[in-house]
């Protein structure tokens, strides 16, 4: 047989890919996705500006410590924000003195409504 017949016989050569799969029970977990964290958008007035400032948090919640380092000044204030309330006759809305840093800063329509006023 010459060699052009013998290799003419042959079938041509498909790669073989061999994979592999552990048991189920010995699978390596995957870690769990992590979902984005929401944003919060902060919004102050300051020293009576009629332009109010604006923020993007990377959490979903600040503390009155957190803001301060937002202010454009460093100075003595007073820290009012918006807040739901059926207190009074306001539509419902209050705006609350926070004065502690480690405490939370409320939220208004899932912001933060801020006036931020010199003390005086």
């Amino acid at each position: 047989m010459s060699v052009c017949a013998a290799l003419s016989n042959l079938q041509p050569l498909v790669p073989h890919r061999r994979f592999q799969m552990a048991p189920p029970s010995q699978q390596t977990p995957q870690p769990p996705q992590q979902q984005p964290q929401a944003q919060l958008t902060v919004g102050y007035f300051f020293c009576g500006d009629s332009v109010p400032f604006r923020h993007d948090w990377p959490q979903p919640e600040i503390s009155l410590a957190q803001f301060k380092r937002l202010l454009p000044k460093r100075g003595a204030y007073r820290y009012f924000f918006k807040k739901r309330s059926d207190e009074f006759d306001t539509g419902g809305a209050v705006f609350e003195e926070v004065t502690a840093d480690g405490d939370l800063l409320p939220l208004w329509e899932g912001k933060v409504v801020g006036k931020v006023e010199r003390v005086e």
